[in-house]
């Protein structure tokens, strides 16, 4: 009937129905607002991590710049090593890499001992009768960085000095070692410097040929004359 009441069960369930539409109204506005909040810090959370990937990567690029151009340098260190001894690019390679292996083990790094490695590595070469490895070289340069700390000597002069003392005494690397401790010796029980040691030694050396007395002997003469108020040498 058209003015006939509702049912009182229709008029309650229309009730129950107009609540729940408006808290749906109510819940639907309510996640929204979380909506639109979420998605403004979620913005912000982006531009901040690409500020902070923006930094990161500039302080990656320059520290990979800088470990790029300290390997330039010691690739091109290396290429002097091998263009003075003759040596194949696997040869060199391993040399390279038996220096950095030192790293953290020695008071030199990498690049200073290939730097004082490079113009002697054919002298090394030929002292091992033409036979130059990585152990070869780390044996060698071994003794040369013990005598360089202990005599005070910087490494590529006390290389050199090395270098020449074995050639003059026609010794192998196998002997740096002992030719190192020599030389230590020497110059501290004389207080004749490394430099002008070696090269004394070697001229010695050179005049007397194979009556030269040893590395050992030379040096306790010295040390004898010396005690005696005789120092120098001539030409």
């Amino acid at each position: 009937m058209a003015g006939s009441a509702l049912p009182p069960v229709l008029i309650e369930l229309k009730a129950m129905t107009s609540e729940f539409t408006a808290k749906m109204g109510e819940a639907k506005a309510e996640l929204g607002a979380l909506e639109t909040e979420g998605s403004a810090h979620m913005s912000k959370l982006q531009q901040a991590g690409k500020v902070a990937a923006v930094g990161i990567a500039a302080g990656f690029v320059a520290a990979a710049g800088l470990s790029v151009k300290a390997g330039m340098e010691y690739q091109s260190t290396l290429a002097g090593i091998q263009g003075s001894a003759g040596l194949t690019s696997t040869e060199v390679k391993q040399i390279g890499d038996s220096f950095v292996d030192t790293m953290g083990k020695s008071t030199f790094s990498a690049q200073q001992m290939a730097t004082a490695f490079a113009p002697v590595a054919g002298v090394v070469k030929e002292v091992d009768h033409g036979s130059l490895t990585a152990g070869q070289s780390m044996q060698f340069m071994k003794a040369s960085m013990e005598a360089s700390e202990a005599t005070g000597n910087s490494l590529k002069s006390t290389t050199a000095d090395l270098s020449s003392v074995l050639l003059a005494y026609g010794l192998s690397t196998q002997h740096a070692g002992d030719v190192s401790n020599e030389l230590f010796n020497i110059s501290r029980n004389t207080g004749v410097g490394l430099d002008q040691l070696s090269t004394t030694v070697d001229k010695l050396h050179g005049r007397l040929g194979i009556a030269s007395p040893t590395l050992s002997d030379t040096g306790a003469l010295m040390v004898d004359l010396g005690e005696h108020g005789i120092s120098g040498s001539r030409d």
